[in-house]
């Protein structure tokens, strides 16, 4: 079954390109990633490997509940990155008591991410 096309109105489309830029991140991911430490806490990045993306189109749900054919609003996100395939990594903040995954990225390129 092919995924469906949900689109957006033009008005919502219109009210996110004007508040978009109030979804940025406020930190520097990119600094975040180079770092050993965020606070007191030491961070290790641990690649997961590499993830295909043949059309560029992102999907992102919990594949236990929501990956069958009969969920029809399951649609790709709105930006789209170029296809091909991608490293996924994690940046794990060390407790004294446990590991916690504290960032996620999916690297597209090597080159610096912009905002």
């Amino acid at each position: 079954m092919a995924i469906p096309s949900i689109q957006p109105s033009a008005q919502w489309l219109a009210t996110w390109q004007a508040n978009k830029v109030n979804t940025q991140p406020p930190l520097d991911i990119q600094k975040i990633f180079s770092s050993e430490k965020i606070g007191e806490k030491k961070l290790h990045l641990m690649e997961l490997g590499t993830l295909n993306f043949p059309t560029g189109k992102i999907l992102v749900c919990d594949p236990l509940c929501e990956l069958n054919a009969d969920n029809e609003y399951l649609a790709p996100y709105l930006q789209s990155i170029p296809a091909g395939r991608h490293s996924l990594q994690v940046l794990v903040a060390e407790y004294s008591f446990d590991e916690r995954y504290a960032f996620c990225r999916l690297k597209c390129s090597e080159q610096q991410a912009v905002r």
